[in-house]
């Protein structure tokens, strides 16, 4: 789900490590994977490698893979592809004309449905507006029952799906659908803004990178390139209550991280691990 997992995802589709084939040792080259020589591609960087930015790994093994190329070993796949376990395009997951303009960065897989978020910096999806956030069907088709009107007026870096199904979404944008959101938001299963979740006052001095979600409390942890939430500084990160206010309990030291926070990730023992 989280963009930092465009550092290796090429590598994956170099080659898949095997970790449970009794025939083969910890860490050789997991054959059964026939990966194409080149995978992704970008025609329009004359035949160039595509560039992978985010991947998902559905129940059934399946990958899901979404960036800046336009076909993965020849197939045509405008910004994503289904990917079978052998390597092998899935052709049941049809996209059409797919992300025919711009990227997308980020994807989140719903638990209850199978179905795709993706999000990042775009404005169709098989032609259809949708700025910078879209659902789709487990087949590839858009799903019409997500309605994001005007969508975020800029870029979204992460998205996490709470328990009950509603949609944290985070970026450079100030607004979605026309209405200010100052750089965190939540989007209730229809694709409407979540009026109960609000950064009162002031909110975030700077825009956010990475979410992690604490599914014991509900809490919100945000990382990125700010520095205060409704004036209390907040070095980088930050812990919101599941309202959106800002959890006072969580407090880093003032002087906190000294540049941008990239990525989060929440150990079991409630521990954050923060990287950037």
């Amino acid at each position: 789900m989280k963009k930092s997992t465009a550092q290796w995802l090429p590598l994956l589709f170099l080659f898949s490590l095997s970790v449970s084939v009794k025939s083969q040792q910890p860490g050789s080259i997991d054959t059964t994977f026939g990966y194409p020589k080149i995978a992704f591609g970008d025609s329009s960087r004359f035949g160039s490698f595509g560039s992978p930015k985010a991947m998902i790994i559905q129940p059934d093994g399946k990958f899901i893979v979404a960036g800046s190329f336009d076909n993965y070993n020849g197939a045509v796949r405008s910004g994503i592809v289904r990917i079978k376990t052998d390597g092998r395009v899935d052709e049941n997951f049809v996209v059409a004309t797919g992300f025919n303009t711009g990227t997308p960065k980020v994807l989140a897989l719903q638990s209850s449905d199978q179905k795709i978020i993706a999000a990042g910096d775009f404005t169709t999806y098989n032609n259809a507006p949708r700025k910078n956030i879209v659902r789709i069907n487990n087949d590839g088709t858009l799903d019409n029952t997500f309605i994001v009107g005007a969508g975020f007026n800029q870029p979204v870096n992460d998205v996490a799906i709470q328990s009950d199904g509603k949609i944290i979404v985070a970026g450079n944008f100030t607004q979605y659908d026309g209405m200010p959101r100052r750089y965190i938001a939540r989007l209730n299963t229809d694709g409407s803004l979540d009026t109960t979740f609000s950064t009162t006052g002031t909110g975030l001095s700077g825009n956010v990178l990475c979410i992690a979600l604490d599914p014991a409390t509900g809490k919100i942890i945000l990382g990125g390139n700010f520095w205060e939430y409704n004036g209390i500084s907040r070095q980088h990160i930050a812990v919101l209550n599941n309202d959106g206010s800002l959890d006072t309990v969580f407090t880093p030291p003032s002087i906190g991280f000294d540049a941008a926070v990239d990525y989060l990730q929440l150990q079991p023992d409630g521990r954050i691990l923060a990287a950037g």
